[in-house]
């Protein structure tokens, strides 16, 4: 639904449109213009878009503050005038269709899927925590910060049951972890440190593949 037409249902339904968010570092993970690659955050996003609810995309990166207010450089994504699909799955249609600051202030609900948050030091933490004010912000930071990095359930609670783990950031060091895998099943799991869903980066290898 284009601007002007929002407005004009608004005037006429005397109800306002939620005004939407999803922040990720991409806005496609495929080969469709809008794909956040999640099965939930594509349906969150589908119905979102099929309600012609303010919809827009942006990273951290694209966030900045402005005359002391925060902004991000965002994505205006939006449906064809007249599509035909499953509201639960119509994320293939949408288009990103204009650019332009949007103020955090202005949003409703934000869905911080958070793949571009790796530690404390991420560059605009301190803006996208603004959006907690209100429950604007869905997940929170601090429970993005204690999962996104894979290994820190690992080495903040070792005593857990958990398949034995070693974490690697060099070829030396991944094969040095490979002489202490127990080899009983003839196989081992290779997984990236910073995953963000859906089984994405996360391979079944055999020891004896050369």
């Amino acid at each position: 639904m284009k601007l002007n037409l929002r407005l004009e249902w608004e005037r006429n339904n005397n109800k306002r449109l939620l005004t939407v968010a999803f922040e990720s570092e991409r806005l496609s993970y495929s080969n469709l213009e809008v794909d956040l690659y999640n099965s939930g955050a594509n349906q969150i996003l589908s119905v979102c878009a099929a309600r012609g609810y303010f919809l827009y995309h942006f990273s951290m990166q694209d966030l900045f503050y402005h005359e002391g207010k925060a902004y991000a450089k965002a994505s205006v994504l939006a449906l064809p005038d007249s599509w035909h699909s499953d509201p639960l799955n119509c994320y293939p249609l949408l288009s990103k269709v204009d650019e332009r600051p949007v103020a955090l202030d202005d949003l409703d609900l934000c869905f911080f899927r958070a793949d571009d948050v790796r530690n404390i030091d991420t560059p605009n933490l301190d803006i996208i925590r603004l959006l907690e004010t209100g429950n604007k912000l869905i997940e929170t930071l601090d429970a993005t910060l204690s999962t996104t990095d894979k290994f820190e359930l690992n080495r903040r609670v070792p005593d857990l049951p958990q398949p034995i783990t070693y974490v690697a950031e060099t070829l030396d060091q991944a094969l040095a972890a490979l002489k202490k895998l127990p080899k009983k099943e003839g196989f081992f799991v290779l997984k990236d440190r910073f995953g963000y869903g859906c089984g994405h980066g996360v391979h079944r290898i055999e020891f004896d593949d050369p």
